[in-house]
């Protein structure tokens, strides 16, 4: 598989959420071996108080886990204030069709279904990474935006205000 942009493998934050330590330990080494930096919480609440500390690029995340299952970690997380775009990707062994749906309809991003190829897992993973960081341009770019209308409001109100209307530079379109 070609290499991906350095920008998504390097210091991105993967959180790997799963309760079997053999799934655990292997989803780990995969995407440690991938070049990003590996986090690990055993449960959906756990999940949840990692995702709110680590403010994680991407969440690979189970289903059917003890405390606090994957659905509703997942709906959890995309309700959570404060926390930018957070992709969340599930992996289990197998679903039926109403839970991959609940987990689609809780805010899941993509499945991906145990046995799967390396590069499989891989470029699914950068795939979501480019979204998401296309998502957080697009939001800086409309936060920009936003600062530029309230300066050209406050530049329009105090010409209004201060009777600079008649200011040969000032044009009033209507």
């Amino acid at each position: 598989m070609s290499q991906s942009p350095q920008f998504l493998r390097t210091g991105a934050k993967v959180l790997i959420v799963e309760d079997s330590l053999f799934n655990r330990t292997l989803l780990a080494q995969m995407v440690g071996e991938m070049g990003f930096q590996v986090f690990l919480a055993e449960n959906g609440r756990e999940g949840v108080e990692k995702v709110i500390e680590l403010h994680p690029d991407i969440v690979l995340m189970d289903i059917e886990m003890p405390v606090m299952g994957g659905i509703e970690a997942a709906s959890t997380i995309k309700n959570l204030e404060g926390i930018p775009y957070t992709p969340v990707m599930f992996v289990s062994s197998g679903i039926e069709l109403d839970e991959l749906r609940a987990a689609i309809e809780a805010g899941g991003d993509d499945y991906i279904q145990r046995p799967f190829p390396y590069e499989l897992l891989e470029a699914k993973i950068i795939a979501h990474l480019r979204s998401a960081d296309l998502y957080r341009q697009v939001a800086s770019f409309s936060e920009s935006r936003a600062r530029e209308e309230e300066v050209a409001e406050a530049l329009f109100s105090n010409a209004v205000e201060f009777g600079n209307l008649s200011d040969p530079n000032i044009h009033v379109f209507k």
